[in-house]
């Protein structure tokens, strides 16, 4: 900052900038800044003429703030959470937390008598836009006094060359499908595809990360995005102004892991529908699993992969990982799924990854293409019967033709484990249902071709 300067009816500190690391070399940006009261103003007057209210310390957590930029753009801000730092004098400062309402994801705070954490004049709405970028300030000086150093820096000045970059690749992608349907017996469930993958960069201190997010039955949901940083065989997602671990891939058998779940979880579950969110996810955060088994897995390119098979520590959380798939995740989506869940669409809606790629390993966990499923319309209601249904001991299913035989079924439990099955040229059999107790039970079956053409559902009264 340099000597106040009379604008209007306000005295601003011009704003000057280097490039120099020893502060030798400055030059005239045409910005200006001042505090009154609590709250920072600025004025960019390569941009406009009017000052722009980017900091209000005054507020409180709960309280909105509307950050209307230079070009008129406006931005609704949400604090989160107040605080208190102390800072590099002693000196206490009131510390506010807040997040974007359009970018969730992006979180920053504003530091009594220093500003926003992001940088003065780091426009808000570059960050929380989907296509913004993240911006840090590391020092804070006073009259040449060192007041305030970031925690995410261990000095003030920062050689970009030495930026922690992540592993995951700008062409990561998850492929995964689930059901969604009606519980109704005379209605089907479907399958859809889910797709998480790497959507921007996002620097996080001195760390270079990657932001994913899904889309769900082609509908992108930008406040799924997580930001994920993957290094030396481990993966981590950013929340809560921390660094969480979701994923170690160098442990080994007997090992226990602690690991987290996003509070942004249901969006990979359940199609970005909150509404269905079950509080023991996060209540129950951290989780701990441990490593009972490893073998290998070879993806398409004949790449040995680690898997893992797991247990929970604790039996009474929902979340289960099942086998995990060094560098991919659980086979189970990346965040695994809860058990917990009661979905009143359709019972068996337990997420499977189908396919993996980045910019090294291509895998394929199910039958078909990645990004496209067999309708399970191309049958109708008409084609393929059931009946009774519900039924008792026994039920027949009769088949009326426009289906490539031989045909494979199954019935399986609301689990999706495998109780029964039968592959042939049948048209019309029955199906012996006496062992099974009463609830619900999904019949699928393929075709001759091996591509799934319908779920049926099948409840058993007794």
């Amino acid at each position: 900052m340099a000597d106040s300067v009379l604008i209007g009816i306000n005295f601003y500190h011009k704003v000057l900038k280097s490039k120099d690391s020893t502060g030798n070399v400055w030059t005239e940006t045409k910005k200006y800044v001042r505090e009154s009261n609590g709250q920072l103003w600025v004025l960019d007057s390569t941009i406009s003429i009017n000052e722009v209210l980017i900091m209000d310390i005054n507020l409180h957590k709960g309280d909105e703030f509307s950050y209307i930029d230079g070009l008129g753009r406006t931005m609704k801000l949400l604090v989160i959470k107040a605080d208190t730092i102390i800072d590099l004098n002693g000196q206490q400062r009131k510390v506010l937390y807040l997040s974007c309402a359009e970018n969730e994801a992006f979180r920053y705070r504003w530091i009594e008598g220093i500003g926003p954490d992001v940088g003065v004049f780091s426009s808000t709405f570059k960050h929380c836009v989907v296509d913004g970028n993240e911006n840090s300030l590391t020092c804070f000086y006073t009259d040449d006094v060192q007041m305030w150093q970031s925690e995410d820096f261990t000095k003030c000045w920062i050689n970009p060359s030495v930026i922690d970059t992540t592993d995951m690749d700008r062409s990561t992608i998850w492929f995964s499908s689930s059901l969604t349907g009606n519980l109704l017996p005379d209605r089907d469930c479907e399958l859809k595809i889910d797709i998480t993958k790497v959507v921007r960069d996002t620097l996080i201190g001195n760390r270079l990360c990657r932001i994913i997010g899904v889309t769900s039955g082609g509908q992108y949901y930008p406040e799924s995005e997580i930001i994920e940083y993957s290094k030396d065989g481990k993966m981590y997602f950013y929340e809560d102004d921390e660094w969480k671990l979701l994923y170690d891939f160098t442990a080994q058998v007997g090992d226990t892991v602690t690991f987290h779940i996003s509070k942004k979880y249901p969006y990979y579950f359940i199609f970005s529908i909150p509404a269905f969110f079950d509080p023991t996810v996060i209540e129950n955060n951290p989780y701990r699993l441990k490593v009972v088994k490893i073998d290998t897995v070879y993806a398409v390119g004949g790449q040995p992969l680690k898997r893992y098979f797991t247990q929970k520590v604790d039996l009474q959380y929902p979340i289960k990982m099942n086998e995990i798939i060094e560098n991919v995740g659980s086979i189970d989506k990346l965040f695994g799924f809860n058990t917990n869940f009661l979905i009143p669409e359709c019972l068996n809606n337990f997420p499977t990854l189908r396919c993996y790629s980045d910019d090294e390993i291509s895998t394929k966990f199910a039958e078909g293409e990645c990004d496209k499923l067999t309708s399970t319309k191309d049958l109708s209601t008409e084609t393929i019967k059931i009946y009774p249904n519900p039924g008792q001991d026994r039920v027949s299913l009769t088949l009326n033709g426009g289906f490539n035989l031989p045909a494979n079924l199954e019935i399986k439990d609301i689990f999706g484990k495998v109780l029964q099955s039968k592959t042939g040229h049948f048209v019309s059999f029955d199906i012996n249902t006496s062992r099974l107790t009463s609830g619900l039970y999904f019949i699928t079956i393929r075709d001759g071709q091996g591509k799934l053409s319908c779920i049926k559902k099948l409840i058993i009264q007794k």
